[in-house]
């Protein structure tokens, strides 16, 4: 982190103090506690010191929770909001505390903290959909590249960012989508939709050009043959069609690609 040094030392002595406060979860707290935050938070007219910043402290990590849930709607489906709250959101932000002024993806390192730290016994299904909203999340939010044009065929191309080929164990795209068709408190006494055990299963997020965020599901082949351009250094079509026993439906997935500008040019 870097340190303006025209800060006078006080104010950043408080800033600090005020940060390291402000970043431990809401719980009552202690004799100690209360003394230190009395002696720096002033009394008001109704509420002591601790008690005011109490409030803020709540405000604060309730604003978390919340950023987090839009971020994940089909985990807090899956947990109901205190469980979510507390075995995810409360462990997640106290490992990877926010940095930046934005709650703008917020979330970007939980399905990675979710394999490293979570072994129910739901393990996989928790992976899976971690990962499938955040591919939602990618696909919104990531930028577009300047797309193929007509004769840049035979360049280095690179997938989009905003294009997310995943490979599933089941059908869980719609699984999500009947989850979300109702408030995830609604599933907290309510038997969860069957998921379509019939797999693997390759589907394609992605921002279409009117930014709706859409999903295809593509044949295993179509899938392999894309994720050869997730590759920021770029790949030529010739090298990824070398040793294809079948290549009829490469031309076919490249018009489509390039209809929904799924592929960028590799830029020096």
């Amino acid at each position: 982190m870097t340190i303006d040094p025209t800060v006078p030392q006080e104010l950043y002595a408080l800033q600090t103090w005020f940060a390291k406060w402000l970043s431990q979860p809401m719980r009552p707290y202690g004799s100690a506690a209360t003394r230190e935050l009395r002696r720096i938070v002033a009394d008001g007219p109704s509420l002591r010191g601790d008690q005011r910043f109490a409030i803020y402290n709540q405000q604060y990590w309730l604003r978390l929770y919340s950023a987090l849930q839009k971020e994940f709607p089909t985990l807090l489906a899956l947990f109901g909001d205190q469980e979510f709250n507390a075995s995810l959101a409360e462990p997640y932000f106290l490992s990877h505390p926010p940095k930046d002024w934005s709650l703008r993806r917020i979330g970007r390192y939980l399905a990675h903290w979710l394999f490293c730290h979570y072994h129910d016994d739901d393990r996989w299904l928790v992976l899976a959909i971690a990962s499938l909203d955040d591919a939602y999340e990618r696909a919104w939010w990531e930028r577009s590249l300047a797309p193929v044009q007509m004769g840049q065929e035979e360049k280095a191309l690179s997938l989009q960012p905003f294009v997310i080929p995943l490979t599933l164990q089941c059908d869980l795209v719609s699984f999500r989508t009947l989850l979300l068709q109702r408030p995830a408190e609604d599933w907290i006494e309510q038997p969860l939709p069957p998921i379509d055990p019939s797999g693997p299963f390759f589907v394609v997020i992605y921002r279409n050009p009117q930014h709706q965020i859409c999903h295809e599901v593509i044949s295993e082949k179509e899938y392999y043959f894309l994720k050869a351009f997730d590759n920021p250094l770029g790949t030529m079509i010739a090298d990824v069609c070398i040793g294809m026993e079948d290549a009829s439906d490469v031309a076919s997935w490249l018009s489509k690609w390039g209809a929904r500008q799924w592929l960028s040019v590799k830029t020096q």
